[in-house]
């Protein structure tokens, strides 16, 4: 079973990792995170902003460590959700920004496919959570 629970931090790390480059952006501009969302038509867009920013930090976090792999993995698909169906609209553009924009948007389904998994197949036993059960 090492190789069961190698897999599983592996595909954690990796999981977590994919969320890495939009929180550094996200966090360095929050207020332009909020404007877009604005621009969007979404309301109270400085709570969301400030909310997907939050979900973005501690997610990953609890899911390089197994921690809390329900929550992590139901509030980080919740996040890229919304952000995805938001901000990720290729079939309303056109040309070389509509692939662009399509293969973010399939990039961030296939990064819920995989929190979708996680949720279902948990952490493993090299997790915060196996530890704290003392499995």
């Amino acid at each position: 079973m090492n190789s069961t629970n190698a897999a599983l931090l592996a595909g954690r790390v990796l999981l977590a990792s994919c969320f890495l480059p939009s929180v550094i952006s996200r966090a360095s501009n929050l207020s332009g995170f909020a404007a877009l969302l604005a621009s969007k038509g979404l309301p109270y867009t400085d709570f969301l902003a400030a909310a997907v920013m939050i979900i973005e930090i501690f997610g990953p976090v609890a899911l390089i460590l197994g921690l809390a792999p329900r929550l992590a993995a139901l509030s980080l698909v919740a996040a890229t959700l919304l952000t995805t169906g938001i901000l990720h609209r290729f079939w309303e553009m056109s040309g070389t920004i509509r692939m662009i924009e399509q293969a973010v948007f399939m990039a961030n389904v296939g990064a819920i496919a995989g929190l979708l998994l996680y949720l279902v197949t948990g952490p493993g036993e090299w997790s915060w959570q196996s530890w704290w059960r003392g499995e």
